[in-house]
This record gives C-alpha cells, structure tokens and sequence, in this order.
C-alpha cells in the first residue's frame, strides 16, 4: 500500500500488534506462518527473524511514473538532507527474480553513512543512481542494477517527520 498519496514508494502492510512486538511473528497463542511468509516475505527473503522497532523500511517497485524498474534503464533517486532518522539510511537494490542481492553487483547499496566517499549536493541532497553502468560523475553513489529491480529504503531510528509525514522521500525518477 502507498505510504504517502500521490507517491510511489510502498510501507509493509503489517499488523500493528506486531509492530509493537517488535516484528517477532510470534504471539502468546501462535507463530504467525503465513503473516510473515504473506507479508515480509512476499517483498524479499531477508527480513530477520525480529526487526526490532527502531527500523522502517519503504519498498519501491516503480519510478515515478509507475513504471516497474527495468534493469536495461538508469534511474535517479534524490535524498533530501534532512531525513527523519537518529541512526542512519539507507536504500539497497535487489532482484525481482531472486528478491535477494543482485549477482556480482557492488555495492548493493549506500546511505548516510558513505556520505563522505560520495558526491553530495551543495544543498545537502544526495543523487543515487541505479543502473547497468555509473553515469558519468557519478560512480560514488551508483548502485549496480543489469536486471529488473526493486528498492529497499530503510531508516533506522526513524523520527516523528516519517511518521507523521511531514517529511516525504521523492519518487525515483527514470533519466534514460
């Protein structure tokens, strides 16, 4: 389900009880099979057993057109510098076909904490370019695609201008 109106990211559909668990998949009177194997698992396959409640994770399977992500493309995403976090960020790309890593890609993913090995806007924002080969420029903050893809953005310590949503992640944007 769409997290904000008008935007394509997607938050896990999972009951609130388990949220205030902590994600355990376990209740005082059962082990949660099929909510954990229908919901977490049906985005992909490496969701740990406790998530803890200091995570929160957005799913993209679209640009910002609605357009699923292809792996022949080069797509943009733009970060704001003032995500809602007290930890840190971070997006990662993983295959449609397997739902884990993409094969031979390095990195899998990026986030605040490699803000000082890549390249930052003088307005604080941050480019990440998803695609077969980094765009020129751009080679510190490009994730390797070469197949159709989704997205992970997680934020760990996630604040109030996530949850109240005042504080909106732009869609990706599809540049070639």
């Amino acid at each position: 389900m769409p997290y904000w109106n008008e935007r394509e990211w997607q938050a896990l559909n999972l009951p609130k009880e388990q949220a205030a668990a902590g994600f355990p998949f376990v209740t005082n009177d059962e082990v949660l099979i099929d909510e954990r194997a229908g919901g977490a698992y049906f985005w992909a396959t490496y969701l740990p057993k406790v998530l803890g409640k200091g995570s929160f994770y957005l799913m993209g399977l679209n640009d910002a057109d609605g357009n699923p992500f292809d792996g022949k493309s080069t797509y943009r995403l733009r970060v704001s510098k003032d995500v809602p976090t007290k930890d840190f960020w971070s997006v990662i790309a993983y295959s449609m076909k397997t739902k884990g890593f993409i094969e031979n890609a390095d990195p899998v993913g990026l986030g605040s904490l490699n803000k000082e090995s890549m390249t930052v806007n003088d307005d604080g924002t941050v480019e990440f370019y998803f695609a077969p080969e980094p765009p020129e420029g751009f080679k510190s903050n490009w994730i390797p695609t070469g197949e159709d893809f989704m997205l992970i953005f997680r934020l760990y310590g996630p604040e109030d201008g996530l949850f109240n949503k005042s504080w909106v992640l732009n869609d990706v944007e599809k540049v070639k």
